[in-house]
């Protein structure tokens, strides 16, 4: 069931779709709403943003608890994402060749992340809350990126 052309409805929640629409090609700043139609916002769908390289900063709603396939693949100019603290998976490839991306907090709840979640982000630090890899994250999950540290507190 549709909502809009931005969003599906799910039991009780919407999951975001960006489509590759017109509506993003040329934004540099998206911030993705915390509710559609009185709903909270709680994944990212697969290819939501790919290849949308124009975009330079992300905020995405505290409400998401799932990134998933390749959802920011080819964001070459993403520099920045907001915090989540309530995220539990990242989907495989999902920040794939964000060449720009500094830095990402990957929070203590997060129990999956996919094969090559970071490939490609050479400038990345991903800081971890997790004092050491949990055993649901693949082991390539962070192949290509600059540095991972490990229990990192905010």
């Amino acid at each position: 069931e549709e909502a809009r052309n931005s969003s599906k409805i799910a039991p009780n929640c919407i999951i975001y779709l960006s489509e590759k629409s017109a509506s993003y090609k040329n934004e540099k700043n998206v911030v993705i709403p915390n509710t559609i139609n009185d709903l909270p916002v709680t994944a990212i769908a697969d290819k939501a943003f790919e290849d949308v390289n124009t975009m330079t900063t992300l905020v995405i709603p505290t409400t998401v608890t799932s990134i998933g396939y390749r959802s920011f693949i080819g964001c070459s100019a993403l520099t920045s994402i907001s915090t989540l603290p309530n995220l539990v998976s990242i989907g495989r490839e999902a920040f794939y060749g964000c060449l720009s991306l500094k830095t990402i907090i990957i929070p203590i709840s997060v129990t999956t992340i996919g094969k090559f979640a970071f490939r490609f982000c050479s400038s990345l630090s991903i800081k971890c809350e997790a004092s050491s890899e949990p055993d649901g994250w693949d082991e390539y999950w962070s192949y290509g990126a600059r540095e991972v540290i490990w229990g990192y507190k905010e």
